[in-house]
């Protein structure tokens, strides 16, 4: 500061004194003008407001038309805030809005068809499409079942919590008669507990409409302005008053140029009231409830995480959350972070044991280790890798594709004999088992619950319903 003073006091004064003086211009011609303090003065409020137009354009360009995504990748939504933009090519974007190759929304006969639930971590944007986890999933089912007609489709998203996927599933992938369902969540929804100064408004509310997340800017640009030209600009002074971000991306070369961020300097303290919790399970057991009633197969996963009590320096510095999460002057600390993630990913757990769902631990089979991510959460090539050889693995052990593909071919029963009315009164059936053993004081187990679905079917269609 003190260097700064020293070099800004004296620019000042020469300038406004060259400002504020006339100027007596002599031409070789003997000619004398002379220049008057007007004309300067608005010269000057011509570039300022250059400049300020400057900014706006570029602060405009940077929050893809009113929504905050590093790529450029969204458009805004009126349901979901922001969702991928259909057909680009350069992001390996269908028709669809989804990351992957163009499909009917009609199945067609005899086709396996998967569809990937998440945030940015199954996004995965600054990776090639072909690198993605669904891709190399895709790649391993066709390997393995050559002669099966398989589509992966990932329709994970930047920002996107549970309830964006419950929402994207009710309204639009449910037409779509996928097989299978991968979903795993953590750090958005947790992120939601919080109240941070750049992307929330007001106090925390149940339905998460305090947090506005990627359409910020577009709720109120005249907030976003500044924190926007801080984060670019903020190089001179992170010494003393800005936590200087790195943002190595998948390749050690940034995310679309940007290398690092700047936001202000913020205490850092334990917190643990992680008051999303309570939205993330009951959107995931709501997630269950579609997909069974429509006869998907569902599988949840962890979340990895990079968080650990012995980060390096380094390790420290490409975390993004904690920091950009900051309210008050204050941010999580590392520690609190482990303990939220792993209650979310505990969460999970209980959810798909209960539901008796899928279950793959990601959390447990990822190093959290710089070469499997590059900030908190986000996953390199070798990290999708490995997230795929795990979901395809399970996939494998549990023979879903096979009885799937059975159906198909009308073997074992096929898919379309499930009788609407059956399916309406397995979902009563559930419905009433859960409060029953509620009211007992007890939880419905995945068997129990199964049993008691059972009942009152016809003998003919009971080999639909899970023992």
């Amino acid at each position: 500061l003190l260097v700064w003073w020293l070099v800004l006091t004296p620019l000042t004064f020469f300038f406004v004194r060259f400002v504020f003086r006339t100027q007596r211009i002599e031409l070789s011609t003997g000619t004398a003008w002379h220049v008057r303090p007007a004309p300067k003065i608005l010269i000057c409020l011509l570039l300022v407001w250059g400049m300020k137009s400057l900014v706006d354009y570029q602060i405009h360009k940077s929050t893809g038309e009113g929504v905050a995504t590093p790529m450029r990748s969204d458009e805004f939504h009126p349901y979901l805030q922001n969702t991928m933009l259909p057909g680009k090519s350069s992001f390996g974007t269908n028709w669809w809005g989804y990351r992957g190759a163009q499909i009917e929304r009609t199945k067609p006969e005899g086709t396996f068809r998967i569809f990937t639930l998440g945030g940015s971590t199954t996004a995965s944007m600054p990776i090639p499409l072909a690198e993605t986890y669904p891709e190399r999933l895709a790649s391993h089912l066709r390997d393995y079942y050559p002669t099966a007609r398989i589509e992966v489709q990932n329709a994970a998203c930047e920002w996107h919590t549970t309830q964006h996927s419950l929402i994207k599933l009710l309204s639009d992938i449910r037409d779509f008669q996928p097989d299978v369902v991968i979903c795993f969540h953590a750090i958005n929804d947790l992120c939601r507990s919080l109240t941070p100064d750049l992307f929330a408004r007001g106090a925390y509310r149940e339905d998460w409409r305090h947090y506005r997340g990627s359409v910020a800017a577009l709720a109120r640009p005249q907030d976003g302005r500044w924190p926007i030209v801080r984060m670019r600009l903020g190089y001179c002074f992170s010494d003393l008053l800005m936590h200087r971000v790195r943002i190595d991306g998948p390749d050690g070369d940034g995310v679309r140029g940007m290398t690092m961020a700047f936001l202000p300097k913020a205490e850092e303290v334990e917190y643990g009231d992680w008051k999303s919790l309570r939205a993330f399970r009951r959107n995931l057991e709501d997630i269950c409830l579609v997909c069974q009633e429509a006869g998907i197969e569902l599988i949840l996963a962890s979340q990895p995480f990079l968080y650990r009590d012995d980060l390096t320096e380094h390790e420290r510095s490409l975390l993004w959350t904690p920091i950009s999460h900051q309210w008050d002057g204050k941010r999580v600390s590392v520690r609190s972070m482990i303990r939220g993630m792993q209650a979310f990913n505990a969460a999970t757990v209980d959810v798909a044991r209960e539901r008796g769902v899928g279950h793959v631990d990601l959390e447990a089979a990822m190093p959290k280790t710089l070469e499997y991510m590059y900030d908190d959460v986000h996953y390199t090539v070798k990290a999708c890798e490995l997230i795929a050889e795990r979901v395809f693995e399970h996939l494998r052990a549990a023979g879903t594709i096979e009885a799937r593909l059975a159906r198909h071919a009308g073997k074992g029963g096929c898919r379309d004999d499930r009788h609407p009315g059956d399916l309406r009164l397995l979902s009563r059936q559930r419905r009433g088992a859960r409060r029953r053993w509620r009211g007992g004081g007890g939880r419905p187990g995945g068997a129990l619950h199964a049993q008691e679905a059972r009942r009152g079917l016809p003998a003919a269609r009971r080999r639909l319903v899970p023992r």
